[in-house]
């Protein structure tokens, strides 16, 4: 960034700061987690004032999702609540240009981390409104994300789409869900994620 300046190339500016975003959003330690994940902010910041919503959209889209992913984790070390209302803000952002039509593959990635996160959220406000807002992000998700053509997506969508059913108190749903969930990790040969769902599935039925 010494010689890629905002003044004689802001795109390429913009893209290294986005860059930047990604690495310090790797966990290498945990010490420094916090200060990292502010550092990441600040660089999808940086990289949103050059990045034109108009010149290259996609490029917009994927700074604001690398946003969210480091304000969602930053929130599980301080001001939850409000870290995980930025996220929101910014996944929803994404998602005006990460659409269906323009690239479906990102545009479910960002439905399902969207999706995580208003379960997260449910956890501290709003629960109903906020798992359905969940639920409904999981189902445009595996609008995309389908056993045939991803089915460990598939499969992992399905089992966070039964945990928001069940935290709704839809357990039949739930169940449902996590028995598909199943099916494919069974397939795949995912036997610790078999067990993990049907360990839900019967602490599910038990208290049924």
């Amino acid at each position: 960034m010494r010689f890629r300046t905002p003044n004689s190339n802001p795109q390429e500016y913009a893209t290294i700061q986005l860059n930047l975003s990604n690495v310090y959003q790797i966990p290498l330690t945990i010490t420094n987690r916090v200060w990292s994940l502010r550092q990441a902010i600040k660089a999808c910041n940086q990289a949103l004032h050059y990045f034109s919503v108009k010149d290259v959209p996609l490029d917009y889209a994927r700074t604001q999702n690398a946003l969210a992913s480091a304000y969602s984790s930053l929130s599980i070390f301080e001001d939850r609540v409000t870290n995980l209302r930025n996220a929101v803000v910014a996944y929803l952002e994404a998602l005006r240009f990460f659409t269906p039509e323009s690239d479906r593959f990102n545009y479910a990635a960002v439905q399902n981390n969207l999706g995580n996160t208003y379960d997260y959220l449910a956890a501290c406000e709003d629960r109903i409104d906020n798992r359905q807002k969940a639920i409904a992000a999981y189902g445009e998700v595996l609008r995309f994300y389908t056993a045939e053509a991803a089915p460990l997506d598939y499969a992992m969508t399905q089992a966070n789409l039964g945990t928001a059913l069940k935290n709704l108190g839809d357990l039949s749903a739930a169940i449902a869900a996590w028995r598909e969930a199943e099916k494919y990790y069974r397939l795949m040969g995912m036997i610790a994620e078999v067990g993990k769902m049907r360990g839900w599935i019967g602490e599910v039925e038990g208290k049924g």
